[in-house]
């Protein structure tokens, strides 16, 4: 019994001096950030981030167990990752993006205002299943509303590493940084590492918790995903644009009348449906 209260005061003490163990390459204290009990080690004993994650992902069984270790990520990524000054975890849950961790409130306004204005790295990196690295926020151009909002809250670097589960787009794992060029070759590796753990996280829960309905869940998001495609579809015949565009017009449109974006979507490919037949009905007529 003695060991395990070393290891608590062990925490205590690294709360308070407000930093973490770590060598290159990166290794992290787990008793420093309180998840000694997920795989358990001696508090002096230092673990590689991917060995402490793997520990994790073996355990996770709950909407509430998940967002306690992808909060256990975010701190590790803020003292792992180079200059990093901030990270968060956003997760579509019900058809909708919020995040379910943050290292601090710019980072949540940060993520707010990309999910208020329907553009940023955060949703790219969330829809598109891609990274998004922007070396400067200040040398930006498709996202005007967020690096306006960026220029504000003093960001000036990020990087959106997109999060899966079971290979379904299911959120992004975000850092930022006050610093432009922020971010080196060895940050954009350890980025990419932090997210595979946390897909696997994700889809560690979504295995243990099928039964529970979350299958069924699964399948409302690829319907909706089809849906959100197929308007997009129609947003980028009607107007020219890319996929891209097409895909920040429909959460802006979204966003104003109150709707899901799924049932938005679904709105913009029932009414050019009905156009469609109606068009069809009068060639008909005049033939």
């Amino acid at each position: 019994m003695q060991e395990p209260e070393q290891s608590s005061e062990a925490a205590t003490t690294g709360e308070q001096q407000g930093h973490l163990d770590v060598v290159s390459p990166p290794l992290v204290n787990s008793a420093a950030i309180g998840v000694g009990e997920i795989e358990p080690v001696a508090s002096a004993e230092l673990v590689r981030p991917e060995q402490l994650l793997s520990g994790m992902s073996s355990i996770i069984s709950s909407e509430v167990l998940v967002d306690t270790v992808l909060r256990c990520i975010v701190t590790l990524v803020s003292v792992v990752v180079g200059r990093a000054d901030g990270a968060s975890v956003t997760l579509d849950r019900g058809g909708k993006l919020q995040t379910v961790a943050s290292s601090n409130e710019t980072v949540a306004q940060m993520d707010a205002a990309q999910y208020e204005t329907g553009e940023g790295p955060c949703l790219d990196a969330a829809r598109t299943g891609s990274a998004v690295h922007l070396d400067s926020v200040d040398d930006e151009r498709r996202w005007p509303s967020f690096t306006s909002r960026a220029g504000l809250l003093g960001i000036r670097a990020v990087v959106s590493s997109p999060l899966s589960a079971h290979g379904i787009p299911a959120g992004a794992l975000n850092i930022y940084s006050q610093s432009v060029g922020a971010f080196e070759a060895r940050d954009l590796v350890l980025a990419q590492l932090f997210a595979s753990e946390a897909s696997l996280i994700l889809s560690s829960s979504l295995s243990f918790a099928s039964a529970t309905g979350l299958t069924s869940r699964v399948q409302e998001a690829l319907v909706a995903r089809r849906v959100i495609a197929q308007a997009e579809g129609v947003i980028i015949e009607r107007e020219g644009i890319a996929a891209e565009e097409a895909y920040t017009v429909i959460r802006r449109i979204s966003i104003t009348s109150g709707r899901t974006l799924r049932d938005e979507a679904d709105v913009i490919v029932r009414s050019a449906t009905t156009q469609t037949e109606a068009g069809d009905g009068r060639s008909g007529r005049d033939g």
